[in-house]
């Protein structure tokens, strides 16, 4: 290809054009620095941000400690128990076993059983009857697993004795968190089960008389109310009503529902009502703790009636927390609430069980199912059994006295 002045001349003029279209290099330097300078700003508007939410938490976890504090009257922290760590909610909480609440804690094993909770006792002979629940994982099931009812003979040191433990035949396979109630000289075990209509999940009550040489249940009645698809932690306690004893349920703790049974053998579930509502005052128990639900068996002690309720939060972590408490109300209609604790009853040792068989590790459980009372170093106590972590049995003695002195009159 031969250059000639005329190409040459078209290439000056496109070059020359070229220059023309070029950005002047002042308005480059000023959009690097406008484009430095929102860079910047966003650098600290998102640095500023993250400081501001640091602050909040840091005032919102001020906050919940001095209110805990407020409540428990007690400014010694305890982040940690062993290898725990503790909620905010928990952390100002005395601890049970330095108040000389807790005298003790036991563990209670039963051969050939992996991973028994959510028991209950009553007295037999110089021991205890000790029911519990366990699961048995089966891939033909739906829900993976199985729920029964099994229970042994504890002597008078709550050890097992030589007997092994039986399952009671509750007919089914889905049996779950029994209660074992004397009125008089029978035993009755109460407990939920699956519906044997309905979609999966829907559970009611039951109630049958226990037969201890059989190791069954003589019948079982369905108490199902047709009110919520799951029923569960129905509190039962006798009465002695006319020189007979009678089976009561406490259906709800806040504001009080007490229900009736005149006949186990059948669904005759009676509500009691009352005229002045305001009779039924609802508990003091901070919503940070949960709502307080069912728990251990009610028993008579003098002119009350105690028990032992349990409810449940979560925390940031999105652990959940099952703590227990204690109660008391009146022995006659209408039953008024008349005493419950300030706080959740901790102690050195709490949540140790370790997580087995079914349990979820994302729980923190104690559970009361069961107390009875005796003697211990010349002190009045009671020995409330829980399930723990939903894998295992602890058995806690309480001084008693301290325990009714300290709960907060309503």
């Amino acid at each position: 290809m031969t250059i000639t002045p005329e190409i040459l001349s078209e290439i000056a003029q496109k070059v020359s054009h070229k220059k023309k279209d070029r950005i002047p290099f002042g308005f480059v330097l000023l959009g690097a620095f406008l484009s430095s300078l929102l860079l910047i700003s966003a650098a600290l508007f998102i640095y500023y941000g993250i400081e501001v939410r640091e602050l909040k938490k840091k005032t919102k976890t001020f906050e919940r400690v001095m209110t805990s504090i407020q409540r428990t009257g007690n400014t010694e922290v305890h982040p940690l128990l062993g290898n725990l760590s503790i909620p905010f909610d928990l952390q100002t909480i005395p601890l049970a076993n330095k108040t000389g609440l807790v005298l003790d804690t036991k563990k209670i094993s039963i051969r050939g059983v992996s991973a028994p909770y959510n028991p209950s006792m009553v007295e037999h002979g110089q021991g205890h009857l000790l029911f519990f629940r366990f699961d048995v994982v089966d891939r033909e099931a739906r829900a993976g697993f199985y729920t029964y009812i099994g229970y042994c003979e504890l002597d008078s040191n709550f050890e097992q004795t030589e007997k092994e433990f039986k399952v009671i035949d509750t007919g089914t396979k889905f049996s779950e968190d029994p209660r074992a109630l004397r009125v008089g000289e029978e035993i009755y075990l109460v407990f939920n089960d699956l519906q044997p209509e309905g979609y999966f999940g829907s559970r009611s009550m039951h109630i049958g008389k226990l037969n201890l040489q059989e190791s069954k249940l003589e019948y079982s009645t369905d108490l199902d109310l047709q009110i919520k698809s799951v029923e569960k932690n129905w509190v039962p306690f006798a009465r002695i009503e006319n020189e007979k004893p009678e089976i009561y349920f406490e259906y709800y703790l806040n504001p009080h529902k007490i229900m009736k049974l005149p006949n186990p053998k059948e669904n005759s579930l009676t509500h009691l009502h009352y005229s002045n509502s305001s009779v039924i005052p609802k508990i003091f128990w901070p919503i940070a703790w949960g709502e307080p639900r069912g728990g251990a068996v009610t028993r008579r002690i003098g002119d009350q009636y105690l028990g032992f309720f349990h409810s449940a939060f979560e925390d940031p972590h999105k652990i959940f927390w099952y703590v227990i408490g204690a109660y008391t109300f009146e022995k006659d209609p209408p039953y008024r609430i008349t005493g419950i604790s300030h706080y959740p009853i901790l102690f050195d040792g709490i949540y140790d069980t370790a997580h087995l068989n079914t349990a979820e590790t994302r729980k923190r459980v104690l559970f009361p199912g069961s107390f009875s009372e005796g003697i211990k170093d010349g002190k009045e106590v009671l020995y409330l059994c829980c399930g723990e972590n939903d894998s295992g049995l602890k058995l806690i003695t309480i001084d008693k006295q301290i325990l009714l002195k300290n709960l907060k009159k309503l």
